[in-house]
């Protein structure tokens, strides 16, 4: 089963997008997905990040570092019915940094938030053509077997769908969980429409939000 709708936080911070899922048919077809079949298009989200730029885990799950043949680096992280991939990140690559997650082919628990490595551009010129962060979604059985591979994006699916509106580094920063529910809040109470038969009621739980979040403050 697909995570729960916008329940994926992005994985880096601030949010800027190179190349969305699907960009690029063209060029991808000049490459086989993992069932021999020519690409469709990009099979993920390229957010726009620097060398070194800490990475972030968008949900709870097991991370394992992974290097391919061309040199490309990066992290899987596993949870109930899919897997993220965080690509073209330094693994072993860059001795000043030390690694969150150990490269050793093991799954290590992380949790939303956590840090789990640096953005770079491992793979390149293969893959990358510059830093950044490539952000993929599979689904996966029982087994940890990406499901549907034939389906021209090596059964990556759009994350897009899936991402809230949070970033995963601010979920340990109490202060800027608090701005994020302020934001929200503003977008909510742009959206009352005095007209709305429904308004009071939505005055009425906004309110309540505002309470919620002057507490927080308070307990900050």
């Amino acid at each position: 089963m697909p995570p729960v709708e916008k329940s994926l936080l992005h994985p880096v911070k601030p949010l800027g997008v190179n190349q969305p899922f699907g960009a690029n048919p063209a060029y991808y077809a000049k490459f086989l997905d993992q069932a021999g079949n020519p690409q469709k298009g990009h099979p993920g989200i390229d957010f726009t990040a620097t060398h070194g730029q800490p990475v972030y885990a968008a949900h709870d799950g097991e991370a394992v570092y992974i290097k391919d043949s061309h040199g490309g680096e990066g992290i899987w992280n596993f949870a109930n019915g899919y897997a993220t991939i965080y690509w073209h990140m330094i693994g072993d690559t860059d001795a000043a940094y030390t690694l969150p997650i150990p490269f050793d082919s093991k799954r290590h628990p992380v949790k939303t938030g956590d840090l789990i490595g640096y953005a770079d551009n491992t793979g390149a010129p293969y893959e990358s053509s510059g830093d950044h962060l490539h952000f993929g979604l599979v689904l996966i059985d029982q087994y940890g077997t990406v499901m549907n591979e034939g389906n021209g994006f090596g059964g990556c699916i759009d994350p897009q769908p899936y991402l809230s509106d949070a970033f995963a580094q601010d979920i340990n920063d109490p202060v800027a969980a608090v701005k994020a529910q302020a934001v929200a809040l503003g977008q909510a109470v742009a959206a009352i429409k005095p007209t709305d038969p429904n308004a009071p009621q939505e005055e009425t739980i906004v309110g309540k939000i505002v309470a919620l979040i002057e507490q927080e403050l308070a307990d900050i």
